[in-house]
């Protein structure tokens, strides 16, 4: 994955990553299998200090997206 910090906006931060994972058995006997796939996963992330300056504060958003499946699509937003 790679991160970047955005030379014009300070805190902000632009993310990405893609993930592959191989087929895999479900149970011990090896009888049931999921297919191989591969995700990739995109973000913004803003930092700040709090008025009072104490705590720092982030606002994170989160994309995933399957390239195999088209049925798995996620937005995450995480608030403190």
């Amino acid at each position: 994955g790679a991160e970047w910090d955005t030379p014009f906006f300070t805190g902000f931060t632009l993310f990405g990553r893609v993930t592959h994972n191989g087929p895999m058995y479900l149970n011990a006997g090896n009888t049931q299998k999921i297919p191989d796939w591969t995700r990739l996963d995109m973000g913004a992330r803003y930092m700040f200090e709090r008025s009072n300056g104490k705590l720092i504060t982030c606002v994170q958003i989160l994309i995933m997206y399957s390239v195999k499946t088209t049925g798995m699509r996620m937005l995450s937003v995480n608030l403190p």
